[in-house]
């Protein structure tokens, strides 16, 4: 009997609450506020029709509790109002994960309101919380025209729940009320314009050997203003010692006009399309942007091998226009960071220690041009050509136009048409079970100085993927007609005496082409899924030259171990097919494990087969130092045999990627002959924050900025830290694509704390998008607060400045963490635990320390105070 009395007593004094009399009988639908769990996770959601209001937090059916109910006397003026909302949220805006029907979106700022006459704030779904839930038409057209939605707004299926301990967000939406869209889509809404900023890129490099030297500074730059952007580039190239002369091939200013998936250009650049050549022009195009898709596929660039004799300059050219520069060191080498290029034959150029150049074409078509069904791309510009020196009065229009028509074909068109040139093609894009094919069909027509030109040229393109086996096929075949005429060549023709050298060489290489075959054969993941196997080959014929020029590399690369090894025989036809070279090289890689450097030892032996028939043989020892791998550097012998003669030459180089610059040398030498060549790249932003450098820098990038954030990392950004204004620039973005940016906060001052250390992006091309991070800097004041025996101070008090700004809250022993050190001192402080006048009460103006912290060893400063 006894336990009996206890069992009900305690009964009775936890489940004390008051019903309204209104509904004195509906005991089955009151929903009791809090559960038997510890969470904070609070959950609006429909439990049944019956009780549809309660997902709008109306308190009329909820219980709340009675301060009679607790023990002692002295608490029973306790204020237990905002417990009567299961997990209750306090107002205001919160940094969120925000998902949708269980979708990770972008990482958001929402707002909690609370309505009037209740008790807990409610989710605001606001403009831009109503993009991310993309709505149909039909649903938007009928929401009510208010500043603050409820979720119950969009539907009674509608609901959210908010983990505050956590900070996600999760709203599910019935999916018949949102728009279908494929996998990877983002709502264009959502495709940000960027912040105003500018910037200038600098890429420089100096090279000097016994026969000449040559300095090339190529600059970058931009404006962006109002989700226009501003490009610029040009640069200085001589082969004295000084810069030379600035020319400039490209001013343009671009914009985007989402709604057609395109973009706007004006200005001087060169016309970006997806059949025809690419040209240089003054004026106006309006392109489609398939980047702005969902699951697109890449711009292609391709991979340019070949093999130098010593340290070599490697120069690439695009219609007649330096693209490319790099300083690689004697043997073989690979370039694969040529970035993005247009149509047309590449020119590459190398040139050797002793001054020998040695040029050859890679032919450039594209191999696949699939367009999703219903889809499409185009193109159309117009303006007036221009060369390196001249600017002609020839206005030449050009549209490019693809459609898809099923899965299997896409239909392709293309026009170019000035007074003295046009051009149709007609083309389709096929997909079949044996490949991807491309057949074009392009017919000139030319009026050259009273004389005229008509020809056609016929192209055929093969793809073929085997991925289960890790090989893949490409070839292309093109014909020509006598008569047949490029754009740039009609032109070229017209202004023969204006062209710059590069220009004129690309003359010559394209024009009068008569046949151009080029295959493609790489196998990998074969013996051990170590080996790989690349065969590539191309022949150009010509009208009027009996010679074709053939270029063909074979190569086979595997692992023993741990040496890897590549064989390799190549041919290439250098200087207007007059001389070739016939190459047969091995290359060795070795590790070493030695503490904790990366080592390797390298070892390259070629035999070269021309005029002059040389034999290399270099040792080199390579390796990388810095915890990121930020500085590389080698180190070698190469022995030259030459008929009956033998060279030793000692060769170097070092590349050190600093936060702010990447700095680069190397170095050759035997007997009186010295090379040596210094190169350095990095840039300057400019924005609302200040100016920052950065050592590398894309058409697209995130300026980063944290207040009081110095020397934290940004993640996935080699070498990126924040400055001491607390900026940084992340320098690589994927534009129209969700873009993860992160602090590494390990870095972080010890008094400063972010609310959320990540944020996403989704830029527009060329748009310097502004993610800005949260962070309190607290001030690790503890305040001890006492009081007479009329007063207790519950757990969960808020504490207040004089201007009412909330600086913290009491914890246990009636001790407070105070958050910023400039609102407590001076000043009287207000702890209140309700609404009411005898609920509150004032804690002196406190003096400020004198003794200033000790960052290393930084401590609570604990401060005891009366509150009356």
């Amino acid at each position: 009997m006894k336990n009996f009395k206890y069992k009900h007593l305690y009964i009775l004094m936890f489940v004390s609450f008051g019903t309204h009399a209104s509904n004195p009988n509906n005991l089955e639908n009151i929903q009791i506020p809090l559960d038997n769990t510890s969470t904070q996770k609070t959950v609006v959601k429909p439990v049944d029709n019956s009780i549809e209001n309660l997902q709008a937090f109306d308190t009329s059916n909820f219980v709340f509790f009675n301060s009679n109910s607790l023990y002692g006397q002295s608490n029973r003026n306790i204020n237990l109002k905002d417990f009567n909302v299961k997990n209750s949220i306090i107002e205001g805006m919160y940094f969120v994960q925000l998902n949708i029907n269980q979708k990770r979106m972008v990482d958001s700022t929402v707002t909690f309101a609370k309505p009037k006459n209740k008790d807990s704030a409610i989710l605001c779904i606001d403009q831009g919380l109503l993009n991310h839930l993309d709505l149909t038409k039909g649903v938007i057209k009928n929401l009510p025209s208010v500043n603050c939605l409820n979720v119950k707004d969009i539907s009674s299926s509608a609901y959210y729940e908010f983990d505050e301990s956590k900070l996600i967000l999760n709203i599910y939406i019935p999916q018949a009320l949102r728009t279908e869209h494929p996998d990877g889509y983002i709502n264009p809404k959502l495709f940000d314009k960027g912040v105003n900023s500018s910037f200038i890129s600098y890429n420089y490099n100096t090279n000097h050997n016994n026969e000449k030297n040559t300095q090339y500074l190529s600059l970058n730059g931009g404006v962006n203003l109002n989700g226009w952007y501003f490009r610029h580039q040009g640069s200085f190239d001589s082969e004295d010692s000084s810069l030379g002369t600035y020319r400039s091939n490209e001013n343009v200013l671009h914009t985007d006009i989402v709604p057609i998936y395109s973009r706007l250009s004006l200005g001087q650049f060169s016309t970006q399309n997806y059949q025809l050549e690419s040209l240089p022009i003054i004026g106006a195009q309006i392109a489609s942007d398939q980047t702005m898709l969902p699951w697109l596929q890449q711009t292609y660039s391709p991979v340019i091998e070949n093999v130098a004799n010593s340290n070599a300059v490697v120069k690439v050219y695009q219609n007649g226009i330096k693209i490319y520069e790099r300083t690689v060191p004697a043997g073989p080498f690979k370039i694969t960071d040529l970035g993005s290029v247009g149509n047309g034959s590449l020119m590459v150029e190398i040139v050797e220690n002793s001054g020998e150049i040695k040029t050859y074409t890679m032919p450039l078509q594209q191999n696949l041009n699939l367009i999703k069904p219903d889809r499409y791309n185009y193109s159309a510009a117009l303006g007036r050509y221009h060369f390196f020196n001249k600017i002609t009065d020839e206005i030449i229009s050009q549209v490019n136009y693809g459609y898809g028509i099923s899965n299997n074909l896409t239909l392709l068109g293309g026009v170019n048409a000035s007074e003295h040139y046009k051009s149709l093609l007609l083309g389709a894009g096929i997909s079949s079970a044996i490949g991807g094919m491309n057949f074009k069909v392009n017919s000139s027509q030319a009026n050259i100085f009273s004389e005229k030109y008509r020809g056609d040229q016929f192209n055929f393109d093969y793809r073929y993927s085997f991925e289960n086996k890790g090989l893949s096929l490409f070839f292309n075949t093109l014909h020509q007609s006598k008569n047949y005429l490029t754009v740039s060549n009609t032109l070229s023709k017209l202004n023969f005496d204006d062209l710059s050298a590069s220009e004129y060489n690309n003359y010559i290489f394209t024009n009068n082409l008569k046949d151009q075959f080029s295959v493609n054969i790489m196998k990998s993941n074969f013996v051990n899924n170590t080996a790989s196997f690349n065969l590539s080959y191309s022949n150009n014929k010509y009208w009027d030259k009996q010679k074709s020029a053939q270029q063909y590399n074979l190569s086979y690369s595997n692992v023993w171990k741990k040496l890897s090894y590549t064989l390799g025989y190549s041919q290439t036809d250098y200087s207007l097919f007059n001389t070739d070279d016939k190459t047969l090289y091995m290359s060795f890689s070795l590790p070493l494990d030695w503490k904790e450097n990366r080592l390797f030892i390298n070892s390259n032996i070629q035999n070269s087969r021309n005029d002059r028939n040389i034999n290399t043989a270099n040792m080199n020892l390579s390796g990388t130092l810095g915890n990121q791998n930020n500085f590389n550097y080698g180190i070698g012998l190469s022995n030259t045999y030459q008929n009956s003669d033998a060279e030793t030459s000692l060769q170097a180089y070092a590349n050190y990627m600093l936060p702010k610059i990447t700095l680069g040398a190397t170095a050759y030498t035997y007997d009186n002959h010295q090379q040596y060549s210094l190169s350095a790249r990095g840039a300057l932003v400019a924005h609302q924050f200040g100016l920052t450098p950065v050592n590398s820098l894309s058409d697209t990038y995130t300026i980063v900025h944290v207040e009081n954030g110095k020397g934290a990392k940004v993640n996935n950004a080699w070498g990126v830290k924040l400055d001491r204004f607390g900026n940084a620039i992340y320098p690589a973005n994927s534009a129209y694509s969700e873009n993860d940016i992160s602090i590494n906060p390990q870095d972080l001052p010890i008094d400063v704390v972010l609310d959320s250390n990540q944020v996403k992006v989704i830029p527009r091309k060329f748009s310097s998008t502004l993610a800005t991070f949260n962070a309190k800097k607290t001030s690790n004041i503890l305040l001890r607060i006492s009081t007479g025996k009329e007063i207790k101070l519950p757990i969960g008090s808020r504490v207040l400045n004089q201007s009412g700004t909330f600086v913290g809250i009491l914890g246990q022993s009636n001790q407070v963490i105070l958050e910023n050190r400039n609102d407590i001192f001076e000043q009287p402080l207000t702890v209140e635990w309700g609404s009411e006048m005898n609920e509150s009460c004032n804690v002196p103006p406190i003096s400020s320390p004198k003794t200033k912290k000790d960052k290393k060893n930084y401590q609570f400063e604990i401060l005891s105070v009366e509150c009356h």
